[in-house]
């Protein structure tokens, strides 16, 4: 009998012991622990991730417009107070294409007669390429590899740091603004004289394929979609997408009216059109991958005389921001966030630190005023009447933005 009731008692016991166990367990596993993945805070919708590129350098900025979606967004993160830092100076020489920032704190600017000029950080020049040649107005790239590639109008050049020819090939006619990379170190630009795309190689300058059609005239700026199977180019109110695997057009969308495109880490591609219904009315357009539209977003300028549009940038959250005489932030569905009167023009392309939007406002001849603009539509900072030109477009890169002038000479460093 004893026994019995001692066995009973230590069942009941383990018993207890057990299910206290299991409540312990239980929650420990559904506490607020801030190290597990599944409790933290979900990433809104459009969230744009940074898409690696092994083909490029693994620097601030790259190529034109920061990466090959062309989006304007570093992907580093960068303090800008809004100070001029520094200025470079290279008397009676024209700067034709956009800024490039290397993995080694250099900074690559493309002048009409002089080449391929290599600035510090701090603004001092440190290396020059230049030949018998006139430089083309695109945007060099740098490989991972560190090589720049370089465009003029006799051809493509591979070239080092130190101003060593890894290869030319010859090609003559002035390039559009923005070649491109893909993910195997393809490049890819357009030969707007001969209305040709071109496809080489980035190790030996050999050329893979070319593909003309006589609607390639613009200065159309190359994107590529973020899992590297296509390549986006606008011409002749059209944008073609190309299939790299196929080298043909896969499809095509009619009345698109700006020379550049983006594309989001989703596929998406984003563009200004004009609408066909309305007089004097345009559409920020966002189509997916197979060319289908996902949604237009209607405006209408107060001023009829603007012909072009700076090309558009998106930022961490998947919020578009394009600007006419308005500037506009777009959600990644296409409702409208914000809108802010612009005084003056812009022309150069819109950049973001993840954030925040920079842009430059041109209101008098022979200057202009540069912009910050934080995510709710109020300006954190403006510098006024920056003396020079407008140029092509300015790179972020170690907490400062890289702006060229254009027509003019001058290469400034906003901190």
């Amino acid at each position: 009998m004893k026994a019995t009731q001692s066995f009973h008692s230590v069942s009941k016991f383990s018993i207890i012991k057990i299910f206290i166990l299991l409540i312990l367990t239980f929650l420990i596993t559904t506490s607020c622990d801030l190290t597990d993945p599944k409790k933290d805070k979900p990433k809104p919708e459009g969230y744009q991730e940074d898409i690696p590129w092994p083909s490029l350098a693994d620097s601030p900025w790259p190529m034109h417009h920061g990466n090959p979606q062309s989006n304007g967004r570093i992907k580093f993160d960068v303090l800008i107070s809004g100070s001029i830092g520094w200025e470079f100076k290279n008397p009676n020489k024209y700067i034709v294409a956009g800024i490039t920032i290397g993995s080694d704190l250099l900074i690559y600017v493309v002048y009409e007669n002089e080449g391929l000029v290599i600035l510090d950080k701090n603004g001092n020049e440190k290396q020059k390429f230049s030949g018998d040649f006139i430089s083309s107005q695109t945007t060099p790239l740098i490989t991972y590899l560190g090589d720049i590639i370089f465009f003029t109008l006799d051809g493509v050049y591979s070239i080092k740091k130190s101003g060593f020819i890894n290869w030319k090939f010859d090609n003559a006619g002035q390039k559009s603004l923005g070649a491109n990379i893909d993910k195997e170190g393809k490049i890819y630009y357009l030969n707007k004289t001969s209305r040709k795309l071109i496809v080489l190689n980035s190790l030996t300058g050999e050329m893979f394929w070319e593909y003309f059609d006589n609607r390639f005239n613009s200065n159309s700026i190359l994107t590529i979609s973020p899992d590297g199977e296509y390549v986006y180019l606008t011409a002749s109110k059209y944008i073609f997408a190309f299939e790299i695997a196929t080298k043909n057009v896969k499809w095509t969308y009619q009345n698109v009216f700006s020379d550049w495109n983006i594309v989001d880490s989703q596929g998406n591609i984003y563009f200004i059109a004009e609408n066909p219904t309305g007089k004097g009315q345009f559409l920020f357009t966002s189509l997916n991958q197979s060319g289908n539209l996902r949604w237009d977003f209607k405006f209408m300028p107060t001023d009829v005389n603007i012909t072009q549009f700076a090309q558009a940038t998106i930022d961490r959250q998947g919020n578009i921001c394009f600007v006419s005489d308005t500037l506009f932030s777009i959600s990644f569905s296409g409702k409208l966030n914000w809108k802010k009167k612009i005084e003056g023009k812009v022309i150069t392309p819109l950049i973001c630190d993840n954030y925040n939007i920079y842009y430059e406002e041109f209101t008098d001849p022979g200057s202009f005023n540069f912009i910050k603009i934080d995510n709710k539509g109020n300006a954190t900072f403006e510098i006024k009447n920056i003396q020079q030109n407008f140029g092509e477009s300015p790179a972020i890169g170690f907490n400062q933005i890289i702006i060229p002038t254009g027509n003019d000479e001058k290469v400034y460093s906003i901190k």
